[in-house]
C-alpha cells in the first residue's frame, strides 16, 4: 500500500497548492517571453495563424467532448449525456 499512500499524499499536496501552481507557470512564461527574440517568428504567416488556431480549436473540441461524456451524478437528468 506504499504506492497508494504516496499517490494520496502527492494528490493532496497538489490539491492544496492548486491556486499557486499557475502563478509559478505565469512567472516562467513571463521570463520566456522576456528573453525570446520575436523577430524569428513571423506572425503574419498564414500557416502560423492556421497552426495556432487549429491547436486552439482542437483543445476546445477535446474539452467539449470530455464535458459531454462525463456523467453528472444527479445534477442533470440521464438523458443529457453526449452520444447516448
Amino acid at each position: 500500500m506504499g504506492l497508494v499512500e504516496y499517490f494520496d499524499k502527492r494528490g493532496n499536496w497538489l490539491f492544496n497548492k492548486r491556486s499557486f501552481i499557475p502563478l509559478f507557470l505565469y512567472l516562467v512564461a513571463a521570463l520566456v517571453i522576456y528573453v525570446t527574440d520575436f523577430e524569428l517568428v513571423d506572425f503574419t504567416n498564414i500557416y502560423w495563424i492556421i497552426g495556432c488556431l487549429s491547436i486552439s480549436f482542437t483543445g476546445q473540441i477535446i474539452r467539449i467532448i470530455t464535458v459531454g461524456l462525463t456523467r453528472s451524478f444527479g445534477v442533470a437528468p440521464q438523458t443529457h449525456y453526449f452520444f447516448s
